[in-house]
This record gives C-alpha cells, sequence and structure tokens, in this order.
C-alpha cells in the first residue's frame, strides 16, 4: 500500500534547532566514547610544578593545564611513577627530550597549544593510551609511536592536510580527525584491526577513497559537514559498521544494498530525493534523513521493520511507501513539513514514544491519540490546534506535553488526573490570565509555562 503526500515546503526560521532526535541520536557514538573516556584519568585541578616537586614520586596525575607555559620545565622528568599529565591550554611548542623518563605514563593532554608537529619524545614512551592534539597547529601529521597500547589518538581542530600512519599501536581504538584541512583519504589504516571508531567530520572531503585501507573492525563513522557529492558503497562493505554519518554533504543519491549490521544512518542536510533501501538493512534502528533541499523526498520502509527512529522533518514529503508497516517505531519526527492532521499511518504506530509534528498547520489532535499508551513526548508546538482533547489524560506514561505557538483558549482540567505528565508548555496561545491563573493554581505539581 502506498501513501503518498504531496505538499509544499515553507520557509521559518529557527533558533538554534537541532535536526536529529535528541533522545536518541549517536547512541553508538556515545557508548564507544563513554567506555574509552572512562580509562583516561586526569586531575581535576591545576597543581604547582615547584610544589609538587618536593615529593615528585607520589604523583600519578599532573594537572598543568591553564599557566600560560611556553616550555615545559626539564625537571618533569623527575615525576617518573605519572600515569597522566595535562599541559592543555598553553603555548607550548615543543617538549623537553626529558619527557622520556615518564615510563609509566599513559595519557597526556596537549590541546590549545601550539606544537606544529608531534614532538618525536614521545614516540618513545612505551605505554601511552590516550594522546590529546586537539587544537594545534599541525599541518603534517607522522605518528610512529613505539607504544603498542594506544587506544585514543585527537587530532582534531588541526590544519592537517595528510597523515602519515606508521603508528606502531595495534590497539588504536578512537582516531579523531575532525576539524582538519583533509581532503583525501588516501592513508593506510587496515593493520589496525581493533579501531572501532573514526570521526573525519567537518573537513574538505570530496570523495571516498578504496575502502581497503579501512579494517573491517571499525563500527562508528564519522563523515559529516564534508564535501562528498558521491556515496562510495564500499563502506558498507565493512562488516562491523553500526553508525555511519553522513549529513550535511552534497549527496544527490543513496542506495543501501550491503548494510548487514547498520543500525544508525544519519543522511540530515543533502540533497537526495529517493532513498533505497533494500532487505540488508534490515538491522536499521534509525534514520536521520531531515531537510533535503530538493522538490520532493520519497522513501520505502519496506525491509525496515526493525526502525525505532525516524527524523524526515523539513523537507517535501512524497511517497512513503509501507510506512504503516513500522510498528516497532518509537520516535517520529516530522517537523514543517505542512501536515494539516496527523497522517492516517501513525494509527498502526501505537508503540511510539515520541511525536514531534512542530511547525506544521494541524488543527486537532485526533481520538485514537488514547490508543499511544507508551507515548511519553508530544511535540504539537506552532501549529493551528484550537482545543486539547481530555483522553490524554489516559495517556499513562506521557510526560511532556509541547502546544507552543497554537490557538488554544482552554486546558482541561481532568489532564491533571494524569500522574505521569510533568510538564505543559502552553506559550503564546490564547488564554486568558484568569484562566492562566486557574490553571496554575490546579495543575501545583506539574511544570505548566504560558
Amino acid at each position: 500500500m502506498k501513501l503518498a503526500f504531496s505538499i509544499a515546503i515553507f520557509t521559518i526560521t529557527i533558533g538554534a534547532f537541532s535536526l536529529t532526535a535528541q533522545d536518541s541520536q549517536h547512541v553508538i557514538k556515545v557508548d564507544n566514547r563513554a567506555k574509552l573516556q572512562s580509562k583516561f584519568n586526569f586531575a581535576k585541578k591545576t597543581t604547582n610544578f615547584d610544589e609538587a616537586l618536593k615529593n615528585a614520586s607520589s604523583y600519578k596525575n599532573l594537572n598543568l593545564s591553564l599557566k600560560n607555559l611556553d616550555y615545559l620545565d626539564r625537571r618533569i622528568g623527575e615525576f617518573q611513577n605519572l600515569t597522566s599529565l595535562d599541559l592543555s591550554n598553553n603555548l607550548l611548542t615543543t617538549l623537553p627530550e626529558e619527557i622520556k623518563y615518564l615510563k609509566n605514563l599513559k595519557n597526556i593532554k596537549l590541546s590549545n597549544n601550539k606544537f606544529s608537529e608531534i614532538p618525536k619524545v614521545l614516540y618513545s614512551l612505551p605505554n601511552l593510551e590516550m594522546i590529546d592534539f586537539n587544537g594545534n597547529q599541525i599541518r603534517f601529521a607522522t605518528v610512529d609511536f613505539q607504544s603498542k597500547l594506544v587506544k585514543k589518538l585527537i587530532l582534531s581542530n588541526n590544519p592537517i592536510e595528510s597523515v602519515n600512519t606508521n603508528l606502531g599501536s595495534v590497539e588504536l581504538e578512537e582516531l579523531i580527525l575532525s576539524h582538519c584541512s583533509i581532503s583525501n583519504l588516501n592513508f593506510d589504516l587496515s593493520k589496525f584491526s581493533k579501531l572501532k571508531s573514526i570521526d573525519f567530520s567537518n573537513n574538505k572531503i570530496s570523495n571516498i577513497a578504496n575502502i581497503n585501507l579501512y579494517p573491517k573492525s571499525i563500527q562508528y563513522l564519522n563523515l559529516s559537514n564534508n564535501q562528498i557529492t558521491n556515496f562510495n558503497e564500499q563502506i558498507l562493505s565493512i562488516s562491523n559498521l553500526e553508525y555511519l554519518d553522513l549529513s550535511q554533504n552534497q549527496l544527490q543519491n543513496f542506495s543501501l544494498n550491503k548494510a548487514n549490521k547498520l543500525k544508525v544512518l544519519n543522511l540530515n542536510r543533502n540533497k537526495i530525493n529517493q532513498l533505497n533501501l533494500n532487505s540488508n538493512a534490515s538491522n536499521l534502528r534509525e534514520i536521520q534523513f531531515a531537510q533535503q533541499n530538493v522538490d520532493m523526498i520519497s522513501i520505502n520502509f519496506e525491509n525496515l521493520k526493525s526502525l525505532s527512529s525516524l527524523n524526515i522533518g523539513y523537507n517535501k514529503i512524497g511517497n512513503l511507501t509501507n510506512i504503516e508497516n513500522l510498528s516497532q517505531l518509537t520516535q517520529l519526527e516530522m517537523p514543517q513539513t505542512l501536515l494539516t492532521d496527523f497522517p492516517p499511518f501513525l494509527q498502526k504506530m501505537t508503540n511510539l514514544k515520541k511525536i514531534n509534528f512542530s511547525f506544521n498547520k494541524i488543527t486537532q489532535i485526533p481520538t485514537y491519540i488514547e490508543n499511544f499508551k507508551s507515548l511519553e513526548n508530544l511535540q504539537l508546538t506552532k501549529n493551528e490546534i484550537k482545543a486539547i482533547p481530555t483522553n490524554l489524560v489516559k495517556l499513562s506514561n506521557l510526560k511532556w506535553l509541547w502546544l507552543d505557538n497554537n490557538q488554544i483558549e482552554t486546558l482541561p482540567l481532568e489532564l491533571n488526573a494524569n500522574q505521569s505528565l510533568k510538564v505543559i508548555s502552553l506559550k503564546n496561545n490564547k488564554i486568558s490570565d484568569q484562566n492562566k491563573k486557574l490553571y496554575s493554581n490546579t495543575f501545583k505539581n506539574k511544570k505548566i509555562t504560558f
């Protein structure tokens, strides 16, 4: 069965809005990085170097950040039991040779300094696990660490154009090269068999090179905000890939023909008018397909029965074939698609926890809304709704009700009996001052805003 929508898109300026479903975005990325971050402990308070030197052997964590250092005291070599060293937010361009005596050092933070290259003295440290060079002046990165334990390497926010990957580490799990000046992905990462996360976002990449340069272990790949015009389907041959972010590129066509393990696909802000997905995409849990900047989008959802989160907002909607079969969907985002009513297919999606139909032209909330027993978050900001149905009281899991910028004059007092409801937002409606006072006194256990 085909459900076709032909609606005209309109333009509205929204300050700092997010096109992604906030409750579930980047689930895999967050999990991976949280696990890695928990291993890298740095001292929170800065330390007086001379005072610490009096008992250097007792220090495992040393924080010398934010001290305007343009050189590091050579006596740093006396802290031979250090495992974490924070030198971020200084003016350093080099490191003293005495760093080599820190044989136990696992984590070093050198972000926001003035390094133009990676100091060679770091290569000799045998136990390094995490290296942070975010926000320096490195243009050509040669990385050749003797430590085979390096798990995380951060080189973001540098004017890096190319990377010489002679990295000795076979344990590398996360590589961050976002906000650099990379235009070609021609460096070989295939030997890093444990690499799980790569971030190439915010670069100048226009095409995706030979995918054989990437290990099969990759789970998270971020290529957002580049200049990619054609999608290389070989990416999907990365057998463990679960999260793929191609948002904010210049893609005009996209087909998903392999994607055996892919769970999250972000294609927001491209120029794709038709999304082709086949049976090999059956593991997809989340699709972000908002703001395509084309005349009309069409998607066939036939093989996506496991999909739980869908964002197709800020588009002109064409055919959404088989969307009514998405029985496992828990989040649906369709803001600014000029809906005039709740779409017919919604009646079959009773597992939804979040509905976002904001910035449309909906005039009423249908009575069948009471069947959505799992619904927690209902977002209907800036529509043309005049009344709130009393049967919302039957939604025993509803927590957030967003109805700002509508034409509502009254709020059913029966809603106060809904124990789960915590937030009711009714800004910029037509509620009288007298009623506002009444509702504020009645709904004392809820946060209500006018």
